[in-house]
């Protein structure tokens, strides 16, 4: 489970993530990186779900220089989605995973948050992507003005309002950990460690690292 918060304004995206990831088939926790940040062009791409299937996914952005521009990777994602998720599935058979592992739904399922400069609306744009099921198509919503809280059916209503600042960040995510922690393994999965506070602007990205959480709820 990964806190994977986005609120875009016309100037400004405020994003916060955090950098714990449980391990599928051992169940051990650790930290590592779950998004990745183009400076030069303004874009924001940020995973739930299986963290090297998302690694790969951004990769694979940056290996087809034609990607790295907003207005032009927003529609070819759902297609690269699939593509990441189906070369993510051959390298567990690969790596001789077991079938409970290959059968999980966790084999299928990601949400990419896309943020980025769009040159053709003027301002900033963001757009969730979901793949849910093998056979399922990618769903893509638009992040409107109220933002995305994920996951947000565990904290107070009162919090899941538009977040505007670091430090209102911060409260968004030390709720979703206690309330997490609250609810120990129920959650299927595991977030802590760090968050990470990424701003984004057309020209520039800042990045800031706060210890918020005690330990890996998970």
């Amino acid at each position: 489970m990964t806190i994977l918060n986005i609120f875009v304004r016309p100037d400004r995206a405020l994003i916060g993530m955090d950098t714990t990831v449980v391990n599928s088939q051992g169940g051990k926790s650790f930290e590592a990186n779950k998004f990745g940040v183009l400076p030069e062009s303004g874009l924001f791409m940020g995973w739930r779900g299986d963290t090297a299937a998302g690694a790969i996914l951004f990769a694979e952005c940056l290996a087809a220089q034609c990607y790295i521009d907003f207005d032009v990777i927003e529609p070819e994602m759902p297609r690269l989605i699939v593509e990441t998720l189906k070369i993510r599935h051959q390298q567990r058979i690969d790596q001789g995973a077991p079938p409970e592992v290959l059968s999980s739904p966790h084999c299928h399922n990601i949400q990419v948050g896309l943020v980025g400069w769009s040159k053709s609306a003027g301002r900033m744009r963001g757009i969730l992507f979901t793949k849910q099921g093998e056979a399922g198509d990618v769903g893509a919503e638009p992040i409107s003005a109220t933002g995305i809280i994920a996951p947000g059916d565990i904290i107070a209503p009162s919090l899941r309002k538009p977040v505007s600042s670091v430090a209102a960040m911060e409260r968004v995510a030390r709720a979703q950990y206690n309330a997490a922690k609250a609810k120990g393994d129920s959650l299927g999965g595991g977030f802590g460690g760090a968050l990470l506070l990424i701003e984004l602007e057309r020209d520039q990205v800042r990045i800031r690292r706060r210890r918020i959480f005690e330990k890996p709820v998970g």
